[in-house]
């Protein structure tokens, strides 16, 4: 993600780029800010950006507990809000999800 022109090689005949970057235990600070950057740079006709509920305007949605743990990863918190920034700033399109998994929900408690 600090690579920009790669980034740019990368998604040269792309109009529309979808992004579900994440910063990974050990990144450095500001991995998904210089994501964000070097897609937006990238000029792609639509991007599509992959966020975290509890981020940004979302916070509210997110809950207590997310509120609580991003308090927690200040560090975190503030890199996801400036990369939802500066996709919206280029005209994106940033998408908040709450968690994902690779496989199927519990159902919900019965009553």
């Amino acid at each position: 993600m600090r690579d920009p022109d790669s980034i740019k090689a990368a998604l040269r005949d792309s109009h529309i780029v979808l992004s579900g970057l994440g910063a990974a235990d050990g990144d450095p600070p500001g991995t998904l800010t210089a994501g964000a950057h070097a897609v937006t740079a990238a000029h792609p006709q639509r991007i599509i950006w992959l966020g975290a509920i509890g981020t940004g305007s979302s916070a509210q949605a997110g809950g207590l507990l997310v509120r609580s743990m991003f308090r927690a990863m200040r560090a975190k918190r503030d890199d996801k809000v400036t990369a939802d920034a500066t996709v919206l700033r280029s005209g994106g399109t940033v998408f908040h999800a709450g968690p994902l998994t690779n496989g199927r929900s519990a159902p919900p408690a019965a009553p």
